[in-house]
């Protein structure tokens, strides 16, 4: 006869949500959601602490002992002022005294809204034949409430730039950008400054 293997206990410990996604954020808010743990069990859970897989992410309990029927919240916060990445991927992880007592892991996701979005991006010249220029137009605008103001344009080795609109109080600015003739075909990369 073989033994059938006992499935593992149920955690006491309930999450309201096992995902927080912020979904598009700006990278100068400070966005913040607040969960709910559990103790569904019979006994006292004591809780250690959290463990955050990412600088940016901030992870707060308001209570660390658990009766039976009580809840704690989970105050989750990103502070991107310094964080370099387009989105956050990152994990909550409560501790709990008790090791054979589990806490699920909460995944936490985000989107950040670049400070300025260029449009076409990339730009394309398409097909120049030999020795011939070709001009195109970027359109710079303010993708948060930070103002900006482009001062100066670096193009590349072949190309050719400047500012065709400067109004101060715009979300928008142009660049008009020329590829010069008896330029190998490459790829180009420039910045705005």
């Amino acid at each position: 006869a073989s033994a059938l293997a006992e499935p593992a206990p149920k955690s006491p410990i309930q999450v309201s949500e096992t995902v927080v996604d912020f979904g598009l954020v700006d990278p100068h808010a400070i966005p913040m959601k607040t969960i709910k743990i559990t103790n569904a069990g019979e006994e006292p859970v004591t809780l250690t602490g959290v463990d955050i897989t990412c600088i940016c992410t901030k992870a707060e309990l308001s209570k660390m002992v658990l009766r039976p029927g009580e809840s704690a919240e989970v105050k989750i916060s990103l502070d991107l002022s310094d964080y370099p990445g387009n989105s956050v991927h990152s994990r909550v992880q409560i501790g709990v005294k008790d090791d054979s007592v589990s806490v699920p892991t909460i995944e936490v996701d985000a989107e950040i809204q670049p400070e300025l979005v260029v449009n076409p991006n990339p730009l394309d010249f398409g097909a120049v034949k030999k020795g011939r220029s070709t001009e195109a137009t970027l359109l710079v605008t303010q993708g948060t409430n930070v103002p900006y103001s482009i001062t100066l344009v670096e193009p590349t080795e072949g190309l050719e730039a400047s500012l065709t609109s400067t109004e101060s109080d715009s979300t928008s600015q142009s660049v008009a950008v020329k590829l010069l003739p008896n330029v190998k075909a490459r790829r180009f990369q420039g910045k705005l400054i």
